[in-house]
């Protein structure tokens, strides 16, 4: 039962990481000791061993061996590790429901300060990564290079002030013929989906968390960052924040999002092993590039617009005036008493990465 609850932990401590746009829970992992393990065991789920587990399972409750299959439904489970990853993913699910709505609040009212500590976060983390090539080439830094580009170039490409009010005003009309419901009525809807979500905004949920899962078990590569720049990340938090209102759109969009998630991890998890095997340098090379490219997007310091905003609110919409927009343009501080709170909250982010460092170093000596 310890053990069981220490990889919850340890869980808990990755799904944690995984919300944060600047630390990948990949590193918690590596940095726990059990990044290995863990992309052995999801690499071993394949469809017969699904299928041979499903067998005993079914064999353990009905038939004349049900004490050999159950026992060797156990044993099956044991050979795959799978009380591990349950143990894991029970974690970090658990971290996800409960810290969702408090990064939604720290993002909303305390930008600087929060992006100043995930800004800490990464740049450790990168110079954490450089350690993990195993011969340091030349022809390496054109891969940093390459992943930088590649960062930035995604990061200027969305633009949150380029926000989703034109985008809800045309779908303003469709939203209001499909349920019916007003901004007003849909706060208070139970149990009841309410067409929150169009097709097409289903559909992009469940790539960007296939995208995103790949990011989330590399060491370095922030899965938050890539929902931040595939436009997801305030809809993603805003749906698990949402889940207390029993509005089952925010249910269903998550669903959608888990089986791209699950589908995305059970493909990349053998292409990690594949790649790693035969480009494991070069590969690492690309990860510090887009390590060290998404400080551009963590830039804790943004140029501010003051516009009105049209915000889904459950099946309708809501009017928001003067709301205050961070652009993807950074800016150099404006005052002193803006820039001293986010250096100390980015000296903290650095201080518990490096903390974290000597944690593992402890435990690998």
């Amino acid at each position: 039962m310890l053990k069981w609850l220490k990889q919850a932990g340890s869980g808990f401590l990755v799904g944690a990481a995984n919300i944060i746009p600047g630390i990948s829970g990949g590193t918690l992992l590596f940095l726990l000791g059990l990044y290995e393990r863990s992309m052995t065991a999801i690499s071993n789920i394949k469809p017969n061993s699904i299928k041979t587990i499903l067998r005993y399972a079914l064999g353990s409750v009905l038939g004349n061996q049900r004490k050999e299959n159950r026992k060797n439904f156990i044993e099956q489970i044991h050979a795959l590790d799978i009380p591990f990853l349950i143990s894991l993913v029970s974690g970090a699910g658990l971290a996800i429901l409960l810290l969702s709505g408090v990064m939604k609040f720290l993002l909303e009212q305390h930008f600087t300060n929060t992006y100043a500590f995930f800004f800490g976060l990464i740049a450790i983390s990168a110079a954490m990564s450089s350690r993990m090539l195993k011969v340091k080439k030349p022809i390496h830094i054109i891969h940093v290079i390459v992943g930088i580009a590649l960062t930035v170039a995604l990061t200027a490409s969305v633009d949150p002030a380029v926000n989703t009010q034109a985008k809800i005003e045309r779908d303003r009309d469709r939203i209001a013929s499909q349920t019916g419901v007003s901004s007003d009525e849909s706060s208070g809807v139970r149990l009841k989906y309410t067409g929150r979500y169009s097709g097409k905004e289903l559909a992009a949920g469940a790539v960007s968390g296939a995208i995103a899962i790949c990011a989330m078990i590399l060491p370095g590569l922030s899965g938050s960052l890539v929902f931040i720049l595939m436009g997801q990340y305030h809809e993603v938090i805003s749906a698990v924040s949402g889940l207390k209102t029993l509005q089952l759109d925010y249910f269903v969009f998550l669903t959608i999002m888990s089986i791209g998630m699950g589908l995305g991890i059970l493909i990349f998890a053998r292409a990690i092993n594949f790649i790693y095997k035969r480009f494991y340098d070069d590969t690492i090379a690309l990860m510090i590039g887009l390590v060290i490219g998404s400080l551009y997007a963590l830039w804790p310091f943004k140029r501010i617009l003051i516009m009105d905003q049209y915000v889904k609110n459950g099946g309708g919409i809501t009017l928001i005036e003067s709301t205050t927009i961070q652009t993807n343009i950074n800016i150099l501080p404006s005052d002193i008493a803006t820039m001293l709170p986010a250096l100390l909250f980015c000296g903290l982010g650095i201080g518990i990465m490096i903390a974290l460092d000597r944690l593992a170093l402890k435990r690998k000596a």
